[in-house]
């Protein structure tokens, strides 16, 4: 799901932040490894300063804004088909779902680009529970169905790419660094997913219909790909700049 990429670009910026800020917001500084402007090998330091952060990025990091990790909540996620989508029209909304797994990532590669203020990185997460509530708005046979109820489920095998584009920016004579654009590409290798309460009066008609959304799943990604991929730019991005307006650029890189 959309954790996949949120958590490789929050962590980044994150343990960029945390090992560079002046006191009393270097209270970090003890369990992040320092990475300095000139380092030859400054994405692979970046990444082990990621790495000493897994602890931390569980509970959140409220002196960088960093949320919690676990769970991962999200209060609202809207989803439609796409056109040309082979799945009938509806309308799904999951509320207050709670995500955990987030912080088991594995981290494939990362990227720094500092004449250009680009920042990538891709990671990987094995596993993925959630829970929460849905709301469902669906015709079948030509008859409108609204249901809410329960819902759980897991992905396997997410993978998260993203691309931070920035520019810097001068405030009161110093200079920030700025996020103007993300670019986000999700994929999801595999989920279950089972939605209580779909037919109250009907646990045959729920089961069967469990069971088709859970059968049709390649279908399904596609439908929510779109919506995972905008809706973690989003809340990254503001992330990412929440983060990086604590700290002037030379904070966040110094030269030596």
């Amino acid at each position: 799901m959309k954790t996949a990429t949120v958590l490789a670009a929050c962590a980044l910026l994150a343990a960029l932040a945390a090992t560079r800020a002046q006191q009393p917001l270097l209270s970090a500084a003890s369990y992040i490894k320092v990475c300095k402007k000139n380092d030859p090998k400054i994405a692979d330091c970046i990444k082990d300063s990621i790495e000493g952060l897994r602890p931390q990025l569980k509970a959140g990091i409220p002196e960088l804004e960093v949320p919690a990790m676990e769970p991962l909540h999200l209060r609202e996620i809207n989803v439609t088909p796409v056109q040309n989508s082979r799945l009938p029209r509806f309308k799904a909304v999951g509320h207050n779902v709670d995500a955990r797994g987030v912080s088991d990532f594995k981290i494939h590669k990362i990227e720094v680009d500092l004449d250009t203020n680009t920042y990538r990185a891709s990671i990987e997460i094995p596993y993925i529970r959630f829970d929460g509530e849905y709301e469902v708005n669906v015709n079948v046979l030509a008859l409108p169905i609204k249901t809410r109820g329960p819902m759980t489920g897991n992905t396997t095998d997410a993978y998260g790419e993203a691309t931070l584009q920035g520019h810097i920016e001068t405030r009161d004579g110093q200079r920030y660094l700025k996020f103007d654009k993300l670019d986000v590409d999700i994929a999801l290798a595999n989920y279950h997913i089972y939605l209580g309460n779909l037919f109250g009066n009907d646990p045959v008609l729920s089961e069967s219909v469990n069971q088709a959304i859970n059968a049709n799943n390649k279908e399904f990604i596609k439908v929510i790909k779109p919506i995972i991929d905008a809706t973690a730019s989003k809340m990254l991005l503001r992330v990412a700049n929440q983060i990086t307006e604590h700290f002037t650029y030379d904070q966040l890189f110094p030269a030596n």
